[in-house]
């Protein structure tokens, strides 16, 4: 069994015309150390977008992770996202994970609202 992901990755906007989120940027940085994301698990906080599906599909990712907590502060209509039941019908795993990643002190800011992971 394989590892699943794990990397820090920005949301890169250069110009109006070149934006990649955070997990498009996760995809593009294993590539470019020539790591396969064939059948790998991918966690992040956040859901995935439209293009991050895509990506996600293409690339041969098995299941992806997000926060229910982090998702529901951040974008209440979330679960109206397209690229849930996309990802599903293309047989990645969506998990949609709730409670604590940590049991350190950790506090993130999210639209002006702080939350404990």
């Amino acid at each position: 069994s394989m590892s699943g992901i794990v990397l820090a990755a920005e949301n890169i906007c250069a110009s109006s015309w070149y934006h990649a989120t955070p997990i498009q940027t996760l995809i593009y940085r294993a590539c470019q150390r020539g790591l396969s994301c064939y059948g790998m698990d991918i966690y992040s906080p956040m859901a995935p977008t439209d293009a991050d599906a895509i990506a996600i599909r293409e690339s041969g990712i098995r299941s992806v992770t997000f926060h229910k907590e982090y998702m529901d502060l951040f974008d209440d209509q979330w679960e109206t996202y397209r690229s849930l039941p996309f990802l599903e019908v293309n047989n990645v795993i969506v998990r949609c994970w709730t409670g604590h990643v940590t049991k350190k002190n950790l506090s993130v800011n999210i639209r002006g609202r702080s939350f404990q992971p």
